[in-house]
């Protein structure tokens, strides 16, 4: 059960950071 949690956990980070960098190539773009 805690590896599954620990999965989901790292899968909630990996989205969590390429959002972070859709949104920092979005504000290079625009300035």
């Amino acid at each position: 059960m805690r590896a599954e949690i620990e999965i989901k956990n790292l899968d909630h980070l990996g989205l969590v950071a390429g959002l972070i960098d859709e949104l920092e190539i979005e504000s290079i773009v625009n300035e």
